[in-house]
């Protein structure tokens, strides 16, 4: 194998020219590979802003780039440099046929991290509960926000105070946007031994059909071992559009807990723990400016990450029009229509089940559809084309491409192409948003 030297040089070179160098200098310029284990790449940030800015904007990027490069990694982790990446090394699952896994847990996601408020009280109590010896009283716990509220960052506290504990086999945390697991992993085998499984992002099992019987066996599989069974979600499982009834049954077996959008106070006192902490003297008023510039947390966090990394870039701390520029730089990402909201307008207009428009049906009547999704994901989501083949049914790169090339190509000469993107474009403009109803 190459040095890690010369395997990171050449993953660069590859990611270099499809970003600015703007881009380049503030957020991947500065990583550093520091081991490959396991088909595992670690990779290590100056802090954990760009820790966590680089895992949520690049992480597939540098995975395709790295595999290129090194032919066998599949699976990244981006770290705070302050972090001894070979205590990451031991956060893993060893099955009863030997087979290894990440549990994929992100080790800055804690309960001590994350910020109580009166909108998750019950969540996070219901949380802490089952991370405990006896954790057994909701099974399954199902966690839904319909807002960005830290449905992630419990089920992560969640695995990593089992982990700490040590009173129980090491858990797995997976996530529906990526459903290749269902496939890698075989029933009835590599799921024995998981004492703790958490799953985010179920609302995306609805894309398939065949994924969720699958999962309704795996699902089987585990509670009839004894496992705990924690779920998070957007929206409740009766809200969910195609979820099957037995699937639906199942999720609503446990404790259902909502996590509420905290408000202006509680963002400011999130974005104060998060912060530096010279951001919060004079009063905390550029955190309270931060906080008041957006409802959504993800977006506030956003604000401060790209503040944080400018001033550091400069040299200097922030001043009224530093804040303002990151304010409309994070306001004019903030309102991008998910891929989600896509597929779901693309149904309603062509009156077609999700789960077909992402599934591998050639037909004509479904094929068109779902081609004009792809387009659309790409044009309004902004999304990487390895997320949107992630959604539709783990799709070749290649495949995602040629439908978006294909769309823009027959929009140039056909007045009903252009006319089914406007129509699907506009109900995704005017708030027709995935909401399962």
């Amino acid at each position: 194998m190459k040095g890690l030297q010369s395997i990171w040089e050449t993953a660069l070179a590859d990611i270099r020219s499809g970003v600015s160098k703007k881009e380049y200098s503030l957020w991947l310029g500065v990583l550093s590979l520091r081991d490959i284990s396991e088909n595992t790449a670690f990779i290590a940030a100056p802090d954990r802003f760009v820790a966590e800015w680089s895992t949520d904007n690049y992480l597939e990027k540098l995975k395709i780039s790295l595999k290129k490069a090194a032919g066998s990694i599949t699976d990244i982790i981006i770290y705070p440099e302050s972090l001894d990446h070979s205590s990451l090394k031991n956060n893993r699952l060893t099955t009863n046929r030997g087979h290894k896994a990440a549990s994929n847990l992100n080790p800055g996601m804690t309960f001590s991290s994350f910020i109580g408020t009166s909108g998750n009280k019950e969540a996070l109590a219901a949380s802490r509960q089952v991370s405990t010896a006896n954790g057994y009283m909701y099974n399954p716990l199902y966690l839904f926000c319909k807002q960005p509220a830290g449905k992630t960052h419990l089920l992560n506290a969640i695995g990593n105070a089992i982990l700490a504990g040590q009173f129980l086999k090491p858990p797995l945390y997976l996530s529906a946007r990526n459903q290749r697991w269902l496939s890698v992993y075989k029933l009835g085998v590599d799921y024995e031994g998981i004492s703790t499984f958490l799953l985010d992002d179920i609302e995306l099992l609805c894309l398939s059909k065949s994924a969720q019987e699958r999962f309704t066996g795996i699902f089987d599989k585990l509670c009839n071992a004894g496992a705990r069974l924690i779920f998070a979600a957007k929206m409740l499982p009766n809200e969910i559009p195609g979820l099957t009834p037995p699937l639906r049954s199942r999720l609503e077996w446990g404790l259902l807990c909502e996590i509420k959008a905290p408000d202006a106070e509680d963002r400011y006192r999130i974005l104060k723990s998060r912060s530096s902490g010279g951001y919060a003297a004079a009063g905390g008023s550029i955190l309270r400016e931060l906080a008041y510039a957006s409802t959504d947390i993800i977006a506030c966090l956003r604000s401060l990450i790209r503040l944080e990394a400018r001033c550091s870039l400069k040299g200097k701390g922030p001043d009224p029009e530093a804040v303002n520029d990151v304010i409309k730089e994070t306001n004019r990402t903030q309102g991008l229509i998910s891929i989600m909201d896509v597929i779901y307008n693309t149904s309603s207009y062509f009156d077609i089940p999700i789960d077909k428009i992402t599934s591998h049906n050639r037909s004509r009547a479904v094929s068109y559809p779902r081609h004009l999704a792809i387009f659309l994901s790409r044009k309004l989501c902004k999304a990487a084309y390895s997320e949107i083949a992630n959604i539709f049914s783990d799709r070749n790169i290649s495949t995602i491409i040629y439908a978006v090339k294909r769309i823009e190509s027959i929009g140039e000469y056909d007045p009903e192409v252009r006319r089914d993107i406007s129509v699907i474009q506009e109900m995704s403009f005017a708030g027709t948003t995935y909401k399962g109803k």
